[in-house]
């Protein structure tokens, strides 16, 4: 076609919304010249507003063309096809809405929030009707969407096939999206709930009504349940998949668990059962530990001197040892270890007493200490058993 051919027209004046499309068969468009002389390029189609004639001949396909020079009309350089679907839509809607009853105002003006394609009352309730063929885009829609709702009580979008910025916004944030669109039967309605055009229900524009809650399709309802299903399964599908991920962690932690006390027990070969038996150390009176020495301090004497210590305890690094032993026993075994750290020449076994130590308990610690390397037996030129600090105390150099 020529630049300033033309497809579309309308039969209804400069500013009519009665659309026709010339027919490629020449017959059809011989009739259509026959029914309507006068064509018109419309001004709702952002046209001229000047006559058309429609051109049938016999080597180039049937199409408009303006009587007068055109050559400021738009649409002599761009494509007018959704332009004057649009119009086409919001005529057969307005035929439908008629069908039901009810009078609808088409390109609906509000006072500054536009103009609505269609404006009907339904029982009451204020509905605008808007056929949005063109990708608006997220923000732009919100914009006009909200200054809709500020003038009416329901509005109803009708997606194009190329809305679909417009119609995802949409659908997430109403769960769904109406379509609109056309087969051999006329005008259908669809129901988008996933965006998955094979998904999308869609019923001839006939079976549909208009209800003061918005536009019923009766597929809706099915679609929004089988989308409540859909979202119950995904949750049960999330809360399934997080408890496994609990259970595999927990897994985890207790294998952690049972590894570090493994290896607890590898530092510490004596067991608590050892504390019990007579014969798993030699008594401490054979050792001369329980021997008073001069100045030994009771439990009371090393509470006075060391009043921060008590805040120590067996959850603390290099405490851990302690949980081997009752708990009325800590505090004297941190008093011990603290006797034991801070020396650096050679004693006697006797300095370490404490009357409120029982010899096995002190004798256990004290071994525990000469393993974990922080005291070792040094008996030369000795006359009772001697120690001397070993190399892995706490704090030690």
């Amino acid at each position: 076609m020529a630049s300033n051919d033309l497809r579309h027209a309308v039969t209804d004046g400069p500013t009519g919304t009665a659309s026709v499309v010339a027919p490629p068969d020449h017959d059809a468009a011989a009739r259509l010249k026959s029914a309507h002389r006068t064509f018109w390029c419309t001004t709702q189609a952002s046209g001229c507003g000047g006559i058309l004639d429609l051109h049938v001949g016999t080597v180039r396909i049937p199409h408009f063309q303006h009587r007068r020079d055109a050559s400021a009309c738009a649409l002599t350089t761009r494509d007018a096809g959704p332009a004057y679907a649009h119009l086409a839509y919001q005529r057969e809607l307005g035929a439908w809405l008629a069908g039901q009853g009810f009078e609808a105002t088409i390109e609906h003006r509000f006072n500054d929030a536009g103009r609505a394609d269609l404006h009907v009352l339904v029982e009451g309730v204020a509905h605008t009707l808007e056929v949005q063929l063109t990708d608006l885009g997220a923000h732009a829609w919100q914009d006009r969407d909200a200054r809709y709702r500020a003038q009416v009580d329901q509005v109803t979008w009708l997606h194009g096939s190329a809305s679909t910025t417009t119609a995802r916004t949409e659908r997430v944030a109403r769960d769904y999206a109406l379509r609109i669109g056309r087969d051999d039967d006329g005008v259908r309605v669809g129901v988008d709930t996933t965006g998955v055009d094979d998904s999308t229900a869609w019923a001839n524009l006939d079976e549909c009504r208009i209800t003061p809650a918005g536009l019923w399709t009766p597929h809706l309802e099915t679609a929004l349940q089988k989308l409540a299903e859909d979202r119950a399964e995904e949750a049960r599908r999330r809360a399934a998949e997080e408890a496994e991920r609990a259970r595999r962690a927990a897994e985890e932690a207790a294998g952690r668990a049972e590894r570090e006390r493994e290896q607890q027990e590898a530092r510490t070969p004596r067991r608590a059962a050892d504390l019990a038996s007579s014969t798993s150390r030699p008594p401490m009176s054979e050792r001369a530990y329980v021997v008073p020495a001069p100045g030994m301090r009771t439990t009371a004497d090393w509470r006075r001197i060391q009043p921060d210590l008590p805040l120590w305890g067996p959850d603390h690094p290099g405490w851990a040892w302690l949980r081997e032993y009752p708990v009325e026993h800590h505090e004297a075994g941190m008093y011990l270890a603290m006797t034991v750290m801070p020396l650096y020449a050679r004693g006697a076994y006797s300095m370490l007493a404490n009357p409120d130590l029982p010899s096995e308990i002190a004798h256990a610690m004290v071994e525990d200490m000469t393993a974990a390397g922080w005291l070792y037996e040094d008996t030369r030129g000795a006359r009772e058993p001697m120690w001397a600090r070993g190399g892995g105390a706490p704090g030690s150099k």
